[in-house]
């Protein structure tokens, strides 16, 4: 069986606001999320592979770095899936953002 490299990944999705046009603390929002997302991914694989190469000291070798790239690339990937964690997130954080002017930023 083979495995393909590449993951697809669709990174023209639109935001998951019920809204036409996301506002910008909207879009600044749903980037942080899938930020946060990525963050929490890169951690479990990471911690993941050093019990499978052999502990910490892998990461001095080239095995290592290549594993920190692979791991980056696909948390960067997965996060902001339709589904996903940061999409959950995005969506209980979104309903806290005013959409009308604030004393602290009049627009």
């Amino acid at each position: 069986m083979e495995i393909s490299a590449a993951i697809p990944v669709d990174r023209t999705q639109p935001l998951p606001a019920s809204a036409a046009k996301p506002t910008r603390e909207q879009a600044k929002l749903h980037e942080s999320c899938k930020q946060f997302e990525a963050i929490i991914w890169r951690s479990v694989l990471e911690k993941s592979g050093q019990s499978m190469v052999g502990g910490e000291d892998s990461s001095c070798d080239k095995t290592g770095t290549y594993q920190y790239f692979v791991n980056n690339s696909l948390a960067t990937a997965v996060s902001g899936l339709p589904s996903s964690f940061s999409s959950i997130l995005y969506s209980q954080l979104a309903s806290h953002i005013s959409t009308g002017p604030t004393p602290s930023n009049p627009s």
